[in-house]
């Protein structure tokens, strides 16, 4: 598995929103979907005025794209896609994203089901 970083400029991160969205990364309704869109018009998301998409990652697996991260403001999106889910993939994301944006607290993160905070919980907890 192969994890392409998009971080910088606009254009590189509109390659990566591009790819996520072609390849259908994301969830209807979700959050995520609208920053991706939200990269090509270069305006502010509702939610986060202020703030533009830091950094994008997407992870392939022989050429295939699988899952698609995003980081803007404090906040950490991730999609998986089913099959390749439970495999560490979103936690070497949130990892990388805490590596490269150089932070010391955690990332937030909006999260509904419970098993969802309990994992989430134990990767925060792993990172103190």
């Amino acid at each position: 598995m192969e994890i392409n970083t998009f971080i910088g400029s606009v254009d590189n991160l509109k390659e990566g929103a591009q790819i996520a969205l072609t390849n259908r990364l994301f969830v209807n309704g979700w959050h995520l979907r609208t920053c991706l869109k939200r990269v090509f018009t270069n305006s502010r998301v509702r939610l986060f005025p202020r703030k533009m998409p830091s950094l994008i990652f997407i992870a392939e697996e022989n050429g295939k794209p699988i899952s698609c991260s995003l980081v803007i403001g404090n906040h950490f999106m991730v999609f998986v896609r089913k099959e390749y889910r439970r495999r560490g993939i979103a936690s070497e994301m949130y990892h990388k994203s805490m590596e490269l944006l150089k932070r010391d607290r955690s990332f937030w993160m909006k999260v509904d089901d419970s098993r969802q905070r309990k994992f989430y919980a134990k990767v925060k907890a792993r990172r103190v």
